[in-house]
């Protein structure tokens, strides 16, 4: 489960010219904290500035699964009518020994995401060979390209699901792996 991202700011202030965009957002986003979420309004991006978690009675969902995004009547509507995208410039995953380790890519990472209420939840997938060693879930990873049409509304989880995933590196722990 993605519990937490960072937002450096060479890669925050690559979307300074959108509309929505605010530099005081935080670099490193947790449950609760407000950051920018890229939208499409009318055909063109914008940036909203939401909380990371759906608020329900005492908790906060972080992250919803792509297999059943579109089965599950909280996440159904958001789904179908209310994608967004984060950017960063990497994301945390804790593994069963509590060891914590970064994932990174050649860049900006762009991770799915659905919003309602001013709120935002990550969506994850599984991981690819190489990257299920440290985590069993990871946020669906974008490529740059799929942005666009991923906000678009138009594909379904089964396109999405065929998106090649960008590579990703690993830093943390004992040991690395490099995967490009």
């Amino acid at each position: 489960m993605c519990r937490r991202y960072r937002i450096e700011k060479e890669t925050l202030y690559r979307f300074q010219d959108i509309p929505g965009f605010h530099k005081a957002f935080q670099e490193d986003v947790t449950e609760g904290q407000i950051a920018p979420a890229l939208v499409l309004e009318n055909g063109r991006f914008a940036i909203h500035a939401l909380s990371f978690g759906f608020d329900i009675v005492e908790k906060r969902v972080l992250n919803a699964r792509i297999e059943t995004v579109d089965q599950k009547d909280f996440f159904l509507s958001s789904f179908r009518e209310r994608r967004c995208v984060l950017f960063c410039s990497s994301f945390f995953e804790t593994d069963d020994a509590g060891i914590e380790r970064e994932f990174l890519g050649k860049g900006t990472l762009y991770l799915a995401g659905i919003y309602k209420n001013g709120e935002f939840v990550i969506i994850t997938t599984k991981p690819d060979e190489d990257i299920a060693f440290y985590h069993k879930r990871i946020p669906l990873v974008l490529e740059r390209e799929r942005v666009r049409d991923y906000l678009s509304l138009f594909p379904d989880k089964e396109t999405i699901l065929s998106y090649r995933k960008p590579p990703l590196k690993v830093r943390g722990g004992s040991d690395q792996l490099t995967l490009f």
